[in-house]
C-alpha cells in the first residue's frame, strides 16, 4: 500500500437498505454486529458480525440490513493506491488481533488534529493492511482445502435446525481428523464449526422473535435445534447481552422503536 491518506473513521447503525453509485474512496467495513447483504455487479456478499469488507473505490453497489434492529458497522475511508481491484471479504475474527486494531485505529481518529495521533493513526492503518493482507495469503493457499469439508457444509446448510446435529457429525462426514477439519473450517468460514452453528441459529431465533410469529419461547428453541430453553437463554444472552424474556419487552408494540 503505497500514497494513501486517511479520509474518514466513523460507526454508525447500518441502514435498512441504501445504494450507492461510483464510491467516491476506498473503504474497509467492519460489521460490528448483525448481518447485511451487499451486491455488487456480478457478486454478492453477506458481511456478517466479525468479519470486513473492502469496497474499492468507483464500485457500485447495494446493501441491505438483515437483521435491522441489531446491526451497526464501522467504515474506515481512504485514498491511494488500491488495496485490491475488487470488493473481497475477510474472516477478520480469525486474526489475533482482532476487533483491537480497529478499536484504537477509531478511538486514535478522534484525536488526528495532533500530529503524534495522526501518525498513530498510520501505524493502525499499517497494522490492519499487514493483517489483511496474510489473511488474504492464506485464502489463495486454501482453496485446495475448501474442497475437502465441502460436503460436511452442504449437511451442515440443509440441516443447521436440526437438535441431532453435531460437529462430529460433520467431522465424520469430512473424514478428516477434528483437528484438522476445525483449522480448516475456521479458515473458510471466519469461526470454529460449533460457534457458526450457534450463530445461525441465534440469527434464526432473533429473527422468530422479531416476527412475533411464535408461542412460546421454548417453541422458538426447538425450531433452531435446541431442545434445552435454559441452554438456548444462555447461548442467546451471550451473542445478544439480554436474555429472551429482556428481548422481547424491547419488541413489545407499547415500546417506541430505537
Amino acid at each position: 500500500m503505497e500514497n494513501f491518506s486517511l479520509q474518514s473513521i466513523y460507526e454508525r447503525p447500518s441502514s435498512r437498505h441504501a445504494v450507492y453509485h461510483h464510491r467516491v474512496s476506498h473503504a474497509f467495513i467492519y460489521k460490528i454486529n448483525g448481518e447485511s447483504l451487499y451486491r455488487f455487479s456480478g457478486k454478492t456478499i453477506t458481511l456478517r458480525q466479525g468479519n470486513i469488507l473492502f469496497i474499492p473505490q468507483g464500485e457500485s453497489f447495494s446493501v441491505e440490513s438483515l437483521t435491522p434492529h441489531d446491526s451497526r458497522y464501522l467504515v474506515i475511508n481512504f485514498s491511494g493506491t488500491p488495496f485490491r481491484s475488487q470488493p473481497e471479504l475477510f474472516p477478520y475474527t480469525t486474526l489475533p488481533a482482532g476487533y483491537d486494531t480497529l478499536k484504537q485505529l477509531y478511538r486514535t481518529w478522534a484525536f488526528r488534529s495532533a500530529p503524534q495521533q495522526y501518525y498513530r493513526c498510520i501505524s493502525h492503518f499499517y497494522s490492519l493492511l499487514a493483517s489483511l493482507a496474510s489473511l488474504s495469503e492464506l485464502h489463495y493457499q486454501t482453496a485446495a482445502q475448501k474442497a475437502l469439508i465441502r460436503e460436511s457444509c452442504d449437511y451442515l446448510e440443509t440441516h443447521i435446525f436440526d437438535s441431532s446435529l453435531s460437529v462430529g457429525k460433520l467431522i465424520e462426514i469430512s473424514g478428516l481428523s477434528g483437528t484438522y477439519f476445525r483449522k480448516i473450517f475456521s479458515g473458510v468460514c471466519g469461526m470454529s464449526p460449533q460457534k457458526y452453528i450457534e450463530s445461525k441459529r441465534l440469527s434464526q431465533a432473533k429473527a422468530i422473535f422479531d416476527s412475533k410469529d411464535f408461542s412460546s419461547v421454548h417453541e422458538v428453541a426447538e425450531s433452531v435445534g435446541y431442545a434445552d430453553p435454559l441452554y438456548f437463554g444462555k447461548l442467546f444472552r451471550k451473542q445478544y447481552g439480554v436474555p429472551p424474556s429482556e428481548y422481547l419487552k424491547f419488541q413489545s408494540p407499547s415500546v417506541p422503536s430505537r
